[in-house]
């Protein structure tokens, strides 16, 4: 089924407008990022030309750095939270007996089949529907793996923001104001 009901202008339409739209996701902050760059430019060279060479401070970097690490340190701790009890909820989740094979079915010639699909009875091609408990099964143990990449990935942004934190302290120790010294 075509996208659009226009055949192959149709096609054309949506494939320019999907990389027109790609070319305004990406390059619109670009070009905003560019644009205030050059601002800053254009108003530190009018600055310097009048004679202005000291500039409004702004927070010193330790502060930053301290901003940025607990940041980090915080989001790390709620996906550490997060994943945690993702992986609590659905750790010791059995599968179900048909996945195991060990649900017996038996065919109208009364043979057991274990774990197998049994063979169509007369009349009836229709494959058997979906067994709800499989996919509720697989459903659980995805949960359990998003819940494994968040701990994964929690105590590694924890890592990365105490390691910030522990910079900042550095930083602070060592940081002198540029108006208290000569």
């Amino acid at each position: 089924m075509p996208f659009l009901p226009l055949g192959p202008a149709g096609d054309t339409f949506a494939g320019a407008l999907g990389v027109t739209m790609a070319v305004v996701l990406v390059g619109g902050p670009l070009a905003l990022r560019w644009q205030r760059n050059r601002h800053h430019f254009i108003l530190a060279q009018a600055a310097l030309a009048k004679g202005i060479t000291r500039f409004p401070k702004g927070p010193p970097f330790w502060l930053l750095s301290l901003r940025q690490g607990i940041t980090a340190l915080t989001l790390g701790v709620g996906l550490l939270i997060v994943g945690s009890v993702a992986c609590g909820l659905t750790w010791r989740i059995d599968p179900p007996a048909v996945a195991t094979g060990l649900m017996a079915t038996t065919s109208p010639a009364g043979v057991a089949f274990a774990g197998e699909t049994p063979p169509p009875r007369p009349g009836h091609d229709a494959p058997p529907g979906p067994n709800l408990a499989v996919e509720e099964w697989h459903r659980l143990q995805e949960i359990n793996s998003l819940g494994l990449m968040m701990v994964g990935s929690g105590f590694i942004l924890s890592l990365l923001g105490a390691m910030r934190i522990a910079f900042a302290a550095t930083e602070r120790r060592y940081w002198r104001d540029e108006e208290q010294v000569p």
